[in-house]
């Protein structure tokens, strides 16, 4: 029987709006530069299009598409309306079909450097759009911002010091919305109740960082914050964080908020109902003592929740104790260190300041990303990922310093003589062998 012959078959698509499909491309290339949420939405409305087999004649006919709303197909109208106005106006009538339009266009870069000047409006008018049809969330401007730089703008107030004499403020004691909202309704009852025992002068506000700390306020609304800040773990709430990797993620937030003194409040660890943690006590236990060694917080165990509150008030006391004939000085975050204190004055920042400092931001950048990285590393505490991180910032800093080094010995000793925490030891051989190892062999065994 004779081979059949065969022949392969190239299929191509026939690009039935390539005039729509080319504005949707511009649009989008001009989002993602942006980083505006309507890249997506476009995206969607391109990739519906191009299944699309038939030729649509106008932005408004768009709207039968997945991905189109009605913002979308007036930009696409309005994007039309200027073609045919400006350049095929002496050519064809504006009956003419869509399709003919598009095909006089294709390969054409007459007007590449016009729509680039027009494309940055488009993107701002369909993100504008799309918020208006509630595909994403309202977001800022970008052609505000830019109108605004042609603006007259008032200039911003540099930081100006200012100081809080004693018997001029209150020490003010700010317990996390956290600890006021959830799903325990009678736990939370109980904590403001206990709090309302002591009659403590406190505040509930949304903090960065933390479940409480203290400020001091003076008559005139500033407000300082003391170097003590509190995180307060059930033991269930403990286990679970250092299951999802919240334990390590808030011990580094806590160590970069500028406070001194971190208070890690562990609550009811040794009681009943320890079996329905999902770890082992013991876990628990060699976790708070790590926080007390490597990280330099101060552990205190608690009972229960009218304990846990009881010690709050206690520290409450000694503060105001501590700072009764004290004298507190503004200064910035940055300016901390440089500053020393004494037994009759102390420099603080403001509570502003603080806050927004701590906020988690939505993007961590390379190097917290590496920080987190090596914190998953046995016996690698904060203070010592971030003094390798000083030193290199990125995994790509430290595998180029790989590169230099003359012989493996020296790789896996360079981290070795790296300084951390406040005893200022060394990394150690044996942490910087690890990480050498993990870097660079290509071969796990």
């Amino acid at each position: 029987m004779a081979e059949s012959n065969r022949t392969r078959i190239t299929l191509i698509r026939n690009c039935a709006n390539p005039l729509f499909e080319k504005w949707l491309t511009e649009f989008i290339c001009e989002a993602e530069k942006k980083d505006a949420k309507s890249q997506y939405q476009l995206k969607k409305a391109l990739a519906s299009l191009q299944k699309f087999p038939l030729p649509l004649n106008t932005g408004r006919d768009c709207i039968i598409l997945e991905g189109f709303g009605k913002g979308i197909c007036t930009l696409l109208d309005q994007k039309l309306e200027i073609y045919i106005k400006n350049r095929l106006s002496s050519e064809v009538s504006g009956n003419q079909n869509i399709v003919e339009l598009s095909e006089s266009f294709r390969g054409s870069a007459v007007y590449q450097k016009e729509q680039e000047r027009e494309n940055e409006a488009i993107v701002e008018e369909v993100t504008k759009a799309l918020v208006k049809d509630g595909k994403i969330p309202a977001q800022k401007s970008t052609l505000t911002k830019k109108a605004s730089k042609g603006k007259k703008q008032t200039a911003i107030k540099p930081f100006e010091s200012y100081t809080m004499e004693p018997g001029t403020y209150e020490i003010k004691l700010l317990v996390d919305t956290q600890e006021t909202a959830g799903k325990t309704k009678t736990h939370l009852d109980r904590t403001i109740q206990e709090i309302n025992r002591y009659n403590l002068n406190y505040e509930v506000r949304r903090l960065s960082v933390g479940d409480f700390l203290w400020i001091a306020k003076d008559q005139e609304g500033h407000e300082l914050v003391l170097p003590y800040i509190v995180e307060r773990k059930r033991k269930d709430d403990l286990a679970s964080s250092i299951k999802d990797g919240r334990y390590y993620e808030q011990k580094y937030r806590l160590k970069n908020c500028s406070l001194k003194n971190v208070i890690y409040l562990i609550e009811s660890i040794g009681n009943s109902n320890d079996q329905h943690l999902g770890l082992p006590v013991q876990n628990l236990i060699q976790a708070a003592i790590n926080t007390r060694i490597q990280s330099n917080f101060q552990v205190k165990f608690t009972e229960n929740n009218p304990h846990s509150m009881m010690y709050l008030h206690t520290v409450t006391s000694f503060l105001n104790k501590f700072y009764e004939n004290k004298v507190l000085v503004a200064c910035l975050k940055q300016d901390l260190d440089k500053k020393e204190n004494s037994e009759t004055m102390e420099y603080l920042m403001e509570f502003n300041e603080f806050n927004k400092a701590s906020t988690k931001k939505g993007d961590p950048t390379i190097q917290e990303i590496f920080i987190k990285q090596l914190l998953q590393l046995k016996g690698l505490s904060v203070d010592k990922a971030m003094a390798i991180t000083d030193v290199y910032p990125t995994l790509k800093a430290l595998y180029s310093a790989y590169k230099f080094c003359t012989d493996k010995k020296e790789a896996e000793n360079l981290l070795s003589n790296i300084i951390y925490g406040p005893l200022k030891k060394s990394i150690g051989p044996a942490i910087s062998k690890t990480i050498y190892q993990l870097y660079t062999n290509k071969n796990p065994s």
